[in-house]
């Protein structure tokens, strides 16, 4: 009979504050050259919280930081950031970062313009409205 040695691996979760999110960003590019994603700034800090380098720590992104272009350009200290997308995405390309600027998103909002967007209020009714507004003209159009 062979003996199988149980190996118990210990799950650990955290957060972090915004502030510590965007100072992981910004410490990041300033020494790599390499933008974070929010969701791995924020592993970033817990991992670092976490190391006390009794066993290696992974963090595996699966985020693209121009999907979080507002939040990134506050990380990167850009003191006016213009509310279109399009625009914040042309910014960001211009710091040459790694990974590059995700192009099919730059694509995607140059073919369908900026007219789409908008900001409403952290409100369910609102955004509820704004919804229902979007549906009957886009999807319930009778021709």
């Amino acid at each position: 009979m062979h003996s199988q040695k149980l190996q118990l691996l210990d799950f650990v979760a955290g957060w972090c504050s915004d502030e510590d999110c965007l100072a992981a960003i910004h410490s990041v590019y300033s020494t790599t050259g390499y933008i974070l994603d929010t969701h791995t700034a924020v592993a970033k800090v817990v991992a670092d919280r976490l190391q006390d380098r009794s066993c290696p720590i992974i963090i595996s992104s699966t985020a693209h930081y121009s999907k979080f272009a507002p939040a990134i350009l506050r990380a990167l200290r850009i003191a006016e950031i213009n509310q279109n997308p399009l625009s914040q995405l042309h910014l960001l390309s211009s710091y040459s970062a790694l990974p590059p600027i995700h192009w099919g998103l730059l694509e995607t909002l140059k073919k369908t313009g900026n007219g789409d967007h908008q900001v409403c209020v952290a409100d369910i009714s609102v955004l509820m409205s704004h919804i229902e507004t979007l549906i009957q003209n886009h999807f319930m159009k009778v021709f």
